[in-house]
């Protein structure tokens, strides 16, 4: 069994080898980062911010030459004052510097304080020039035209602490500033007199707390108290994947004329209200520790993603490490090892399995030898039926695993029925297994395809009388696509699977005489879902060409929009397999077809099995 010490190093060792091999060269003397993982371009925020995670654990030293590189060719040269000495956004906004940018490389650029001096020093010179002497909170904003704002404030702070520069005129203003600006119940918001947010109230206190304010201060305490409460409410509600997003309009000018912009940061508000907690020394060790373990539970092979967004970010890691790192020095590490994670009221499984209909469940009971006629009390509150089942595995500890049905088509009651079960069950992998509608001109009848993405393809806008789509696509996480990949290793195990189910499927031998199962293909791809049910003949090719992700849409059906956002909420890891039953077509209503709807079920719970039985590992077998 993997110790939290053990777990907490190993999601260290896995983020960093990620912001390794996501290093990006340009030319032969510049390369970095960017903001979302696996993007062909690089950024200043998003390279500065993997140079100070990378120097933090001593590493990255092959990066630094020209990554440093890049950030000095983009600090802006100007005649206007408001740029002259600052950074952009590169992508975004090259033209116009920012405040979250400019701290974000002289955070880096200070570790090599001397080499850098004189970028450094213009750098700081266009931070004092864009302070805003505002006559009640004077500070900083993004841009010198978006006002004071209580997050970038924060930043400068923490920048000009990193620079030994925080007794300067304008950084003493700025915390004075900060300390009356909080609001009567403690925390703080977007701007001076906002609604506090955990978000920046956190910022504040780690500001004040690292400018030598002590944990002591009247205005610390009552933060801390204020930060304490709203987390130990956000654990009691499941809330531990929060996150926050902060949008605001401005204008800023170019030599064509003035231009409007919307500027979003997204916060981490889990990973701030920890490290606030940790620097304020607060006695809480118990509440640290189950908000530690749900950062680390978030890590998807070291990666993170913000709860509102679904790609996987560089700030996210650098978030989540900055706190880990923290914790790893702090008092509160010595009782780690001892706290448990598991919620006592909930039953651990190793993994769960959705079924949808009844041909689905049934089909997979008979497979499984489930024993249905159940006693009343095995009955749950939330009105699904849970049948135990333990699956065998060579040379590996068995799995255990809890099998129900939901019991009716949709997204919408797949998410309610699945957000139901993890309120009453814990499991490392949830999987929905069952059948789907495949295009034809890419899976044949009774094969098997495993998802490694979900496209909900039903958020739509009309355009002039026409359909623009704009789908929401969930994918597997690393780790499970991973083990995707390693699909084709035991091939000749998955076609015995195949062809013994098929045997147990519950049809007659005459029936299946007319099937060809002696070469079956097992697909991994991209699986389309929404409400309706396809039937004419059309829809997946239209998809398809409509929606051109990865290798295009293999299959559609009517649960994973539901399954995969659902699981993704609860931070559960997630799989689907789906066999061909029909092509979308009037087959759909085939009377024969729908007598061998079992078979596909047969290969999806083969595939299934296989997977669970040869690829899957348990965090602690890898």
């Amino acid at each position: 069994m993997i110790t939290n010490s053990k777990l907490l190093q190993k999601v260290l060792n896995q983020s960093i080898s990620e912001i390794e091999n996501d290093f990006k060269i340009i030319d032969n003397s510049k390369g970095g980062w960017h903001q979302f993982l696996k993007s062909e371009k690089i950024g200043n925020v998003a390279t500065a911010q993997a140079l100070i995670t990378l120097d933090s654990y001593d590493t990255g030293s092959e990066f630094k030459e020209r990554a440093f590189s890049f950030l000095l060719e983009n600090q802006l040269s100007s005649d206007n004052d408001l740029n002259d000495g600052g950074w952009p956004y590169v992508s975004n906004l090259p033209e116009v510097a920012n405040t979250d940018s400019t701290c974000w490389v002289l955070s880096a650029l200070q570790m090599n304080n001397a080499t850098y001096a004189d970028q450094i020093a213009r750098g700081v010179r266009w931070l004092k020039k864009n302070f805003i002497r505002s006559s009640q909170y004077p500070g900083w904003g993004p841009t010198s035209d978006t006002g004071v704002r209580t997050y970038t404030t924060a930043n400068v702070i923490n920048t000009a602490i990193k620079l030994g520069l925080q007794k300067d005129e304008e950084f003493q203003l700025a915390i004075q500033a900060l300390k009356r600006a909080q609001n009567n119940d403690g925390g703080w918001g977007e701007i001076p007199g906002a609604p506090s947010t955990l978000s920046h109230t956190s910022h504040v206190v780690i500001a004040l707390l690292d400018s030598h304010v002590p944990s002591t201060n009247g205005s610390v305490q009552k933060a801390i108290k204020w930060i304490r409460k709203k987390l130990e409410a956000k654990i009691s509600e499941n809330g531990l994947d929060m996150g926050y997003s902060e949008m605001f309009d401005f204008r800023y000018g170019t030599p064509s004329g003035v231009k409007p912009q919307r500027m979003t940061f997204f916060h981490m508000p889990l990973a701030y209200a920890v490290l606030a907690l940790i620097k304020s020394s607060e006695s809480c060790s118990e509440l640290i520790n189950e908000a530690v373990m749900g950062l680390l539970k978030a890590s998807d092979y070291g990666t993170f993603s913000h709860p509102l967004l679904l790609e996987k970010t560089i700030w996210a890691i650098f978030d989540v490490l900055k706190v880990l790192n923290e914790f790893k020095k702090s008092p509160y590490i010595r009782f780690f090892d001892e706290y448990n994670a598991q919620d006592p009221g909930k039953k651990k499984y190793d993994v769960i399995i959705f079924t949808v209909v009844p041909v689905e469940f049934l089909t997979l009971s008979t497979i499984f030898g489930l024993t249905l006629n159940k006693a009343k009390e095995d009955y749950t509150k939330n009105g699904l039926w849970y049948y135990e089942y333990t699956l065998e595995r060579n040379c590996m500890p068995a799995l255990s695993c809890l099998v129900t049905m939901i019991g009716g088509a949709g997204d919408v009651g797949c998410y309610s029925a699945c957000s139901s079960t993890f309120q009453e069950f814990d499991c490392d992998l949830a999987v929905l297994c069952g059948i789907a509608a495949g295009n034809k001109n890419d899976i044949k009848k009774y094969n098997t395809i495993i998802a490694e993405s979900v496209v909900a393809y039903e958020y739509q806008r009309l355009e002039d009388g026409n359909i623009k789509y704009r789908p929401k696509v969930f994918r597997v996480n690393v780790r499970t696509q991973r083990l995707i990949d390693k699909r084709d290793f035991y091939l000749n195990n998955w076609k015995q699977l195949i062809k013994d189910y098929a045997g147990k499927c519950g049809l007659s031998h005459s029936d299946l005489e007319t099937i060809d199962l002696s070469k079956p293909v097992l697909k991994a791809g991209v699986i389309a879902a929404g409400a309706k049910l396809i039937a004419n003949g059309k829809t997946l090719e239209v998809l398809k060409e409509a929606i051109p992700l990865e290798k295009g849409i293999i299959a559609a059906e009517m649960e994973a929009s539901g399954f995969a956002p659902c699981c993704i909420h609860y931070n559960k890891e997630w799989v689907i397999f789906r066999g061909i039953s029909d092509y979308g077509e009037d087959d759909k209503n085939d009377s024969m077809n729908k007598k061998l709807q079992p078979l596909a079920v047969s290969s999806a719970v083969a595939t299934m099995v296989y997977f669970l039985k040869y690829i899957y590992r348990r965090h602690e077998e890898e």
